[in-house]
């Protein structure tokens, strides 16, 4: 099941925003890949068939986690509108985020109801999902955001997209 950390898919998501979403959805692979090894053991002991435990494989893990590479769309999208600034644009990392979070919660919503529903404590499935998936969603983005907030005087002096990232190519990128 979910559970509530503290900021861990922060750095994720600052990959994505950095970086832009086809580097941060590379990154958040490989995190749903780690993410996964951590918990398969909790997942194999649960009693689940093959056919479930595949599933929640690729929709709990591999699906949900790399969604959170989205956090930099907004931020793809506009550098094609307008030249990029310095550091980071608050408001467009914090949307960010939370279209990546809620495509998180929108895959674990689905997994709910299609994969778990025989253990749902209460009808209908999909309330009980939206309430299990969106209590412990909605805690961590809340502590990312307030993350952000806390940190925004260190972050704004990160530079500009790409410039710390050695192992690119900075002519391109630049």
């Amino acid at each position: 099941g979910g559970d509530v950390n503290l900021c861990a898919m922060l750095p994720v998501m600052l990959i994505g925003y950095y970086l832009g979403t086809k580097y941060g959805l590379i990154a958040c692979f490989a995190y749903s890949l780690l993410e996964m090894l951590l918990s398969i053991g909790s997942v194999l002991s649960w009693g689940l068939t093959p056919t479930v435990v595949v599933a929640t494989v690729f929709i709990d893990y591999i699906f949900a986690y790399t969604s959170l590479g989205l956090s930099g769309l907004l931020r793809d999208i506009l550098s094609k509108k307008k030249p990029l600034s310095k550091g980071m644009d608050f408001t467009t990392f914090v949307l960010g985020m939370v279209i990546a979070t809620f495509t998180r919660f929108v895959l674990h919503f689905i997994s709910g109801v299609v994969l778990f529903d025989t253990w749902a404590t209460f009808e209908p499935v999909w309330l009980y999902s939206i309430a299990y998936n969106g209590g412990y969603m909605l805690g961590n983005m809340i502590f990312c955001v307030a993350a952000v907030i806390l940190l925004a005087k260190p972050l704004s002096k990160l530079p500009k997209k790409y410039d710390f990232c050695v192992f690119l190519d900075k002519d391109k990128y630049m």
